[in-house]
């Protein structure tokens, strides 16, 4: 009976000794999951030895190409992300989010195998958030109307019952002039922040704190802007500003019968280029956004037409 175990112990050492997978190290990772802020971190992964190779790397669930340096650093870059992967040993592998312009959270997988194993290492990348906005420049106008544009404000047909010619006064800027500014979506990019054409994108950056940018006074002298003070909430819909310095009246002389009055507006009209800019309290670099703005307004001429 004794004689029978022995050998059964016996024969398996030799087939335990004919299975060299037996002797073959674990694949584990010293940490499998990590948290790196938007502006930037190294992952430090540690592995129990250096018998694997990196298998592929996903973030968001979409894998990721690389191109390799002379050195064998892995770089990666695209409309949200720049990170770059290097194996300083082979038991150590570098993670390293250069920058992330996701105003969402985003998710970095790291995959690792043998010919046994595999073992996956999440990155956690906090969401690109936390500006404010800093400061507004403004280029160079362009005109968009000559000296003389006019434009129809109102109009109305008018009674004269005499049988003579009647003198009227008329308010010529009657309803109310107002000036039109517009940061047009259409005209908006930003090699920071993808999509921010779209304002609720933008305002991601900002977590949705709205905010208010000068602007230029409604009409240049001799060809150039000039700044009063005027601020509006910045957004990407046109804006209405109330003119009520416009206060003039008009006597017109109406013929007998019915008048047809056409009241004819001065206006100017121009185009600016500008780059907003965001800053971050924190470790995050600033952002820039460009477009243009336009100014529609009215400045004060007229003349009736009847």
């Amino acid at each position: 009976m004794f004689g029978r175990i022995v050998t059964y112990v016996i024969a398996g050492l030799l087939l335990v000794s004919c299975n060299p997978g037996v002797f073959i190290e674990p694949l584990d990772v010293a940490r499998a999951e990590y948290d790196v802020p938007f502006y930037g971190g190294t992952v430090e992964i540690d592995v129990t030895h250096g018998d694997w190779e990196l298998d592929r790397v996903a973030y968001d669930n979409i894998d990721l190409g690389f191109v390799e340096d002379a050195d064998g650093v892995l770089w990666h870059e695209d409309n949200f992300i720049r990170l770059h992967i290097s194996r300083p040993q082979p038991s150590k592998l570098w993670v390293t989010i250069d920058d992330s312009v996701n105003p969402e959270a985003g998710l970095i997988e790291i995959f690792i195998k043998n010919d046994y194993e595999a073992e996956v290492v999440t990155v956690n990348v906090s969401p690109c958030g936390g500006y404010a906005f800093s400061h507004i420049e403004y280029g160079d106008v362009q005109m968009l109307t000559p000296s003389d544009a006019y434009e129809e404000g109102w109009r109305k047909s008018v009674k004269n019952s005499t049988s003579s010619p009647l003198n009227q006064i008329f308010d010529v800027f009657e309803g109310g002039a107002s000036r039109t500014v517009f940061f047009p979506a259409a005209t908006v990019v930003s090699a920071d922040m993808p999509y921010a054409a779209w304002y609720d994108t933008l305002m991601q950056y900002l977590d949705g704190e709205s905010f208010e940018v000068p602007v230029p006074d409604a009409l240049p002298v001799d060809g150039s802007l000039t700044f009063s003070g005027e601020e509006v909430e910045f957004g990407y819909s046109a804006m209405e500003i109330p003119m009520p310095e416009l206060d003039e009246q008009a006597t017109l002389a109406l013929a007998p019968g019915v008048n047809e009055v056409r009241m004819m507006w001065g206006y100017v009209e121009y185009k600016v280029p500008y780059v907003l800019t965001f800053s971050h309290s924190g470790g995050g670099r600033d952002l820039t956004v460009r477009g243009e703005f336009t100014s529609k307004a009215y400045n004060g001429k007229w003349r009736a037409e009847l």
